[in-house]
């Protein structure tokens, strides 16, 4: 009898110290007001989630609500407007060394045109449609058909055009973009590096970071160890190694595996330079098994103060919801200029 009340005490003892030691109410809550990430502009949203650049995803958008097409400058402008404090883009370099925002290897899915974009130079590229094969019906119909007729566009273009805008660069083509890329900003945009952070495989973003130390990026790899690691060890108050200095992502349907969210999770991370990027849904293992935070719903579980990111597909959406819920903080705290990992 002494063994058992001794052995429910000890794991009474351990359950009261993890609950302390996660306990939200004792931290402070943050201060602050998110960060809008939006994912390639306003663009045609998909059916699946897969990012497999060999897929043609223009064939399995959902019945469009607009014309506008991503990684084009209409987008990247429609989703400044709706609040997007940084606009994602994808890159990748052409046969000429030019960097165009485009999100396939090759140009047949989304375009009238043919060949990878690796072996084709810019000038036969930027007169195609790049609305051309987006199709919500199997091919019965292209509704963007003429929508994206020379909107092809170049990454000094949109620098250009929008001169304060900050970028989150992912970067389409492995390890060898990080150099080129960093040599393309570095003799057309020096000045640009302040407002543009990079985003890639471990591989290319490293190469990058070789060369400019300064540059914010996020590892892709390195995030989602991040993640795995601090689910499975953040019960202890311990923040991994992994995460110190980079980027965790919180889903909002498995938050509770964020220990200690929102008060206490929020400020270890800040203690060791993490920045938090929140999502809507986890459904599975893959590694676009998820959804970004495009609804209303999960915005609304979003702590008051919260200062971190929110990722999202939908800013035409979630871009106006939080400029409501978040009005004072936007004209009293000016965001960080960019992700802060490394």
């Amino acid at each position: 009898m002494k063994r058992r009340f001794l052995a429910a005490w000890g794991v009474g003892a351990i359950l009261a110290s993890i609950y302390l030691a996660n306990a939200s109410w004792i931290a402070s809550p943050p201060t602050g007001r998110p960060i809008v990430v939006a994912q390639r502009g306003v663009h045609q949203l998909f059916d699946g989630n897969s990012d497999d650049p060999n897929a043609c995803k223009a064939g399995h958008i959902l019945p469009p609500h607009h014309r506008l097409i991503e990684n084009t400058l209409p987008s990247i402008r429609a989703a400044i407007d709706a609040g997007a404090d940084i606009v994602e883009v994808d890159v990748r370099e052409t046969a000429d060394g030019e960097f165009i925002l485009f999100h396939d290897i090759g140009l047949e899915c989304r375009t009238d045109g043919a060949g990878l974009v690796g072996k084709t130079p810019f000038d036969r590229m930027k007169a195609l449609d790049v609305g051309y094969g987006y199709t919500a019906d199997g091919g019965k119909t292209y509704p963007l058909r003429g929508a994206g007729r020379g909107l092809m566009t170049t990454l000094d273009e949109a620098l250009r055009t929008f001169p304060a805008q900050r970028f989150l660069v992912q970067m389409k083509d492995g390890r060898s973009a990080g150099p080129n890329l960093v040599s393309y900003i570095d003799k057309r945009h020096p000045d640009a590096w302040s407002r543009i952070a990079l985003f890639a495989d471990t591989p290319a973003t490293m190469a990058a970071k070789a060369l400019r130390p300064d540059v914010p990026v996020i590892h892709d790899r390195r995030a989602a160890k991040c993640t795995l690691t601090y689910a499975a060890l953040g019960w202890t108050g311990y923040v991994p190694q992994a995460c110190r200095d980079g980027t965790i992502i919180v889903a909002m349907n498995t938050r509770a595996l964020a220990w200690g969210w929102p008060n206490r999770f929020l400020g270890r991370m800040a203690k060791a330079h993490v920045d938090v990027m929140l999502i809507g849904s986890v459904f599975g293992l893959g590694a676009n098994d998820f959804t970004r935070l495009d609804r209303i719903e999960d915005l609304a579980r979003v702590p008051t103060g919260f200062d971190g990111l929110i990722w999202t597909d939908r800013v035409e959406t979630i871009g106006p919801a939080v400029r409501k819920r978040w009005a004072l903080d936007r004209d009293t705290m000016p965001p960080r200029h960019a992700p802060s990992t490394v």
